[in-house]
């Protein structure tokens, strides 16, 4: 792997290099490589599947998911070719580092070319997911981390990659030039251990709310429409407020709200089924019962895990009770 770097000059106090990054193994570039398609596809099936429900046509519902997927698949596989004949499957990575942050920028003039031009491609031919695609690809070039939620440096000298580790997962992967390996390294793990502050989390971090957020509006917004197995609109909208409660409300409430919301979902299921249950006669409406329960069975599950404390915030690591207590002890007056 080649991670030759530009003469770059080190502002005072601040450590600036340039590296080529494996695409395929970078969490930065390929988290937001399969967002933007995984997202795109989702919101694309959803709208697709909402528009055959609600006029009825549920015998189309097959062809519209399979479409939707052959979409997705193939922009993605679109995504891998061009990485590999473009970048050869490599993109430039700008890194900043200081006393407060590190931030891993997208330095390659050829992605941003790439995502405008998926951008223009999508809106010129009315392709949605790849109009989508190109913009959550080019709003996700810059990455950020706070130094002072950093726990730990880990390094590989044979390929330049360091991680960057906070209390609960990675959350960044660097990879430097090796003839500055020992020298970025030396002076992350020194700004780390300086600047390093974990804390007792009262709550889990926000990227694990924001999945179930997006979820609530779009599932819930799909079971709106008049599926076969007839719920109460005021039924669906109470299920989101719910979850959304749950997850966005305080964490000492989060365990009460989540076995709530199973005992709503088995109840309001119970009731429809034995009040209006399918009447099995039209041409795909089994397609059309088996998706509205699959979407109830996401809600139930998250009910469930939030109620056997799955979202509930972790007590510190190890690590960052280490890093606590050397973080202490550096202040203290001699």
């Amino acid at each position: 792997m080649n991670t030759t770097s530009d003469q770059t000059v080190d502002e005072p106090g601040e450590l600036v290099w340039e590296a080529d990054t494996p695409i395929f193994r970078n969490p930065t570039i390929m988290t937001a490589m399969l967002g933007a398609v995984g997202f795109g596809t989702l919101l694309l099936t959803v709208i697709m599947i909402g528009g055959s429900v609600a006029v009825e046509r549920y015998e189309d519902l097959p062809a519209m998911m399979g479409m939707a997927l052959l979409v997705g698949v193939g922009i993605l596989l679109l995504m891998f070719l061009v990485s590999l004949v473009v970048f050869r499957g490599k993109m430039r990575m700008r890194v900043m580092v200081d006393d407060e942050k590190v931030v891993q920028t997208v330095a390659s003039r050829s992605a941003g070319l790439a995502s405008g031009a998926a951008i223009v491609a999508g809106l010129g031919g009315g392709g949605a997911t790849l109009a989508g695609s190109g913009l959550i690809a080019s709003a996700n070039r810059t990455a950020i981390v706070k130094i002072c939620d950093l726990t730990d440096a880990v390094g590989n000298p044979k390929t330049g990659e360091i991680r960057l580790r906070n209390d609960w997962r990675m959350v960044m992967q660097l990879f430097v030039p090796l003839d500055r390996y020992d020298e970025i390294l030396t002076a992350l793990r020194s700004r780390i251990e300086a600047g390093s502050s974990p804390r007792e989390r009262t709550d889990i971090p926000p990227v694990l709310k924001l999945p179930v957020v997006m979820g609530t509006l779009l599932f819930g917004g799909l079971l709106l429409v008049e599926f076969p197995l007839g719920f109460a609109r005021g039924f669906v909208i109470a299920m989101a407020l719910l979850t959304l409660f749950s997850i966005l409300g305080r964490p000492q409430g989060r365990r009460f709200f989540g076995w709530l919301q199973v005992a709503v979902i088995v109840g309001g299921l119970g009731h429809a089924w034995t009040a209006a249950p399918p009447e099995w006669s039209r041409e795909g409406e089994a397609w059309a019962v088996g998706i509205q329960l699959v979407v109830l069975g996401l809600f139930t599950a998250y009910g469930l895990l939030a109620g056997l404390g799955t979202f509930q915030p972790r007590r510190p690591s190890a690590s960052a009770q280490k890093a606590d207590i050397a973080a202490t002890s550096n202040h203290q007056p001699a």
